[in-house]
């Protein structure tokens, strides 16, 4: 109910904070949708991830944020690269190849146990996640903005940022509930055989796993959305063209 009164009063006011023609190009549409997913992945990974380096591997505060390091290494050499690529390759594809790869990462750290290592069983993921953070994100922006006119520029980018700030945060809200739920539910059925330490370890790794699991759901539901609505190079070339690629 508070959604459609919301969108009754934006479609019958002068200045809407949100101007629901925004949505009415599908690839616009689908881009907005497929950051809302992005940020509730991203988020939902990072949570997650500190819960398994400090829960399970017992690292503190500095090691685990040194822990990143690999992603933000890799995040970086990926956008560098990506804006020479749109022109070329067109937003779409560059787009659906970045969200398969955060795909792959993020059900690849559904495979973590308790007796995982950081070097053999973190850091693969964190690369190919961070690999596949620029070309994911740098193609929705520039869909986005290249599709507004000059004087939709202000009212489409603030209506991004929204679907990155509330993606982050329903995100994070739904994967620290089924964390939660997965963790009392391996402390209630606990493997035999393991000791008090090694119990806890397992319950929060059931908790962290659990929360990859649906972080994975987002991010295929994503891929779907990019392959089905986006467009693809005439975004690249009105970018290229307008200048107007935002990060």
């Amino acid at each position: 109910m508070p959604v459609a009164a919301f969108a009754v009063i934006e479609m019958n006011v002068d200045q809407p904070i949100v101007p629901l023609w925004l949505f009415t190009r599908r690839s616009r549409a689908g881009a907005y949708i497929d950051l809302l997913f992005i940020a509730a992945t991203l988020t939902g990974v990072w949570f997650s991830l500190v819960q398994f380096l400090q829960g399970v591997l017992g690292d503190g505060p500095l090691v685990t944020g040194l822990a990143f390091l690999p992603m933000a290494l890799s995040v970086f050499v990926s956008s560098q690269f990506v804006p020479r690529i749109l022109p070329g390759f067109g937003a779409k594809p560059v787009a659906v190849t970045g969200l398969a790869a955060v795909a792959v990462a993020t059900v690849w750290l559904t495979r973590l146990t308790a007796t995982s290592g950081y070097g053999p069983h973190v850091v693969g993921p964190l690369v190919l996640f961070g690999l596949g953070a620029g070309p994911a994100l740098v193609p929705h922006n520039l869909i986005v903005l290249s599709e507004a006119a000059p004087e939709e520029s202000g009212a489409a980018s603030g209506v991004l940022q929204a679907m990155l700030t509330v993606g982050g945060s329903l995100g994070l809200a739904l994967l620290v509930t089924v964390f939660g739920a997965a963790m009392r539910s391996a402390k209630a059925h606990p493997p035999s055989g393991l000791s008090e330490s090694e119990q806890a370890r397992h319950a929060l790794t059931a908790g962290v796993t659990g929360a990859f699991t649906v972080g994975s759901a987002f991010v295929l539901c994503g891929l779907l959305i990019a392959v089905s609505a986006l467009k693809g190079r005439r975004a690249a070339r009105e970018g290229k063209a307008g200048g107007r690629t935002r990060v």
